[in-house]
């Protein structure tokens, strides 16, 4: 059995209890791409989810968050700004790490600080501000999930999807051609009527 991780009062003395606006705001532009996933459609025949390899390409996607990749953002962000832990470079730590961090209940072992006198304000401070940045990110990923699943911009991405370059190139084509078909027999009208007004 894996050992247990514990919040040591040296770490509670060392953790950092308000993370600055500017990291905040850095942390989730930089992670918010991540949080949000493709939903595939569902294919009522098979009974199954359409994935990347069958999906039509005339298909408006959806998309939802990845609430596991969130969970790890945040707890690889607790981990390492909040408490000073070395866990990599990547903040989305791997399932196993998440795992073993979450299964010894980081953020119960900050709020059992609160009985103790020397750390209870730090405690309460570091659990507000951390709530502070998983509302930023969760605004953010309802932000960007709201623009991506808008209608109108999935028609047009489907137009887009389902138009090919030479199709493309075809409407392009005929619709000049219709124009000048229009301008010639707008000319020829123009002409004829000069031709009446010149015999009077």
């Amino acid at each position: 059995m894996e050992r247990r991780f514990e919040i040591t009062e040296e770490i509670m003395r060392n953790a950092e209890s308000y993370l600055g606006l500017n990291e905040k705001e850095a942390i989730v532009r930089t992670v918010l791409p991540g949080c949000v996933k493709r939903i595939y459609d569902y294919d009522y025949e098979k009974g199954e989810y359409l994935t990347a390899a069958d999906d039509l390409p005339t298909t408006m996607p959806m998309y939802g968050e990845d609430t596991a990749f969130k969970s790890r953002v945040v707890m690889g962000t607790v981990l390492h700004f909040y408490l000073g832990l070395d866990i990599g470079e990547d903040l989305s730590i791997s399932p196993a790490l998440y795992d073993q961090y979450a299964g010894s209940h980081v953020l119960n072992q900050i709020e059992r600080f609160k009985a103790n006198p020397e750390f209870k304000s730090k405690a309460f401070d570091l659990l507000a501000d951390i709530r502070d940045f998983e509302k930023r990110l969760n605004c953010a990923v309802y932000s960007l999930l709201q623009m991506k699943n808008d209608v109108g911009g999935r028609v047009l991405n489907a137009l887009g999807v389902m138009m090919s370059q030479e199709a493309l190139e075809n409407v392009i084509r005929a619709t000049n051609e219709a124009q000048q078909g229009m301008q010639a027999e707008q000319q020829k009208q123009d002409a004829f009527i000069d031709s009446l007004e010149a015999g009077e």
